[in-house]
């Protein structure tokens, strides 16, 4: 047993405290009662019997004393707010707290944090574990904390701009116990997104489901037309929302910010517009190449002249790519696995050398009639990758989305934001399905009930007293 209001030494304390005043209260005679004596023999007696105030009288109504004391012990105990200490449950209970954008809608998150309380609070003291599924993960209780600090975490706690992320938090779990998971909020989980053995419930009512049109994808590509400074723009909207596709084709890739909004008035104003940073491309001047001059010019991203990233033909059948340590391995020299060689010729050798400046050299040999290598459709690859990789030219980033592993690398933005130049955008947070309801923990984990009934017994106690009092039968 362990109580929610006082610590258990409090309690024990306590206890002693009632049992001590009300001893020396029943050896205080604080109330005259008439005495009728037969003779005047005895009445010296009658009057030390009745002198206020004495406390060495002898202590005469055990009896009534225990039945006073279990009435005050009772009433202080349900103050205390006893808590039972069931059995050992062996799952591991873990709540998640829905913070994403979908929650700032009406009072989604003031039901969600109210249920949260209640739901705890049916657990014994320390068996829980509260996070946060915001844009970041936080913890907002641990194991072994009292459920108290949970309602001053939530006070200033409120949604942020990010899709939901309860699936996310859920695969970072120990996977070692069976848990209980406890979804509060609104955002859909798949049951298969659980391990084997793990429980979902999903306490409180299913909340409204609001009209919100936000934008559902924003993105870019290569230019359908071929030009290698343009690119595509790709907007998905709700139905009804009418978007002019003609103004997204072969925009200018400038490196400027494209916006795309949506009328507002919905219930989410997050999602209604939309950011994209176009990467900066301009056309690579090339150093002219008369064997490789015909091929280049077909190449939309070149531009010939007499200066500019040189491909240096050379005598022999090796190619040496030279550069920093980490751009070889996305060097063009890897593309050679497609060259045959005629029988008899030997095949061309790949050297690669670490340097500070960026050469290509291309073995003569290799354009000759020996080999098939300008025949073969990975030569034009190789021709431009070769460009493109002594230019210094990066891939640009298809996409970019708050709670989405961005295109070419590990990093998920969590929230919508500016991320070293590149902008995250909210995309519509809300899930099209309904998020499915089940009933929350059961059981009493709090001293509520418990104090209830007590304070009860208490009462009736007290009712029984007065009754015995008035009858005589107590003094």
């Amino acid at each position: 047993m362990s109580f929610a209001s006082l610590p258990f030494v409090a309690v024990l304390g306590g206890l002693a405290a009632l049992a001590g005043g009300l001893y020396l209260l029943q050896r205080l005679r604080v109330r005259h009662r008439e005495v009728v004596v037969p003779t005047t023999l005895f009445w010296k007696a009658a009057v030390q019997e009745t002198r206020a105030r004495v406390l060495v009288a002898r202590f005469r109504h055990p009896l009534a004393y225990a039945l006073v004391l279990l009435i005050a012990s009772l009433i202080w105990l349900a103050f205390a707010g006893p808590v039972p200490r069931p059995a050992r449950d062996e799952m591991a209970t873990v709540f998640l707290l829905d913070g994403s954008a979908g929650m700032a809608w009406g009072d989604r998150f003031a039901r969600a944090r109210e249920t949260l309380l209640e739901q705890v609070g049916r657990l014994p003291d320390g068996d829980a574990e509260v996070i946060f599924c915001g844009g970041w993960p936080r913890t907002l209780l641990r194991r072994g904390e009292h459920p108290i600090l949970l309602e001053r975490r939530l006070a200033e706690l409120h949604p942020e701009v990010c899709p939901a992320s309860l699936e996310r938090v859920i695969a970072t779990l120990d996977r070692t116990r069976p848990t209980r998971i406890v979804v509060v909020g609104d955002a859909p989980v798949r049951i298969d997104a659980l391990p084997e053995g793990w429980k979902l419930l999903r306490p409180g009512r299913a909340g409204e489901r609001p009209a919100n049109g936000g934008v559902l994808a924003l993105g870019i590509s290569e230019a359908e037309s071929g030009a290698w400074d343009r690119v595509d723009v790709h907007v998905d909207a709700p139905d009804g929302y009418s978007i002019n596709l003609e103004t997204l084709r072969d925009v200018p890739a400038r490196g400027q910010e494209i916006v795309v909004r949506l009328p507002g008035g919905d219930a989410i104003a997050a999602d209604d517009e939309a950011r994209l940073v176009l990467p900066r491309r301009t056309l690579l001047r090339v150093k002219r190449v008369p064997e490789l001059a015909d091929l280049m010019r077909l190449d939309s991203g070149v531009e010939l002249g007499d200066d500019g990233v040189e491909i240096e033909l050379v005598d022999g059948a090796s190619i040496v790519i030279e550069g920093p340590a980490d751009a070889l391995a996305a060097a063009p020299g890897a593309l050679l696995e497609f060259v045959d060689a005629e029988p008899g010729a030997e095949p061309p050798q790949i050297v690669r050398r670490v340097a500070s400046d960026r050469r290509v050299l291309l073995g003569r040999e290799l354009l000759g009639e020996h080999f098939n290598f300008t025949r073969t459709r990975a030569f034009p690859l190789f021709v431009a990758r070769a460009v493109r990789w002594l230019a210094s030219s990066t891939e640009f980033a298809p996409y970019i989305a708050a709670g989405e592993r961005m295109p070419g690398a590990e990093f998920v933005p969590p929230t919508a934001g500016n991320y070293d130049g590149r902008i995250a955008s909210l995309l519509d947070p809300l899930e099209r399905t309904d998020a499915a309801r089940d009933e929350g923990l059961r059981g009493s984990g709090g001293g509520g009930d418990a104090a209830t009934w007590l304070g009860l017994l208490a009462f009736a106690l007290l009712i029984a007293e007065w009754f015995f009092h008035r009858t005589g039968r107590m003094p």
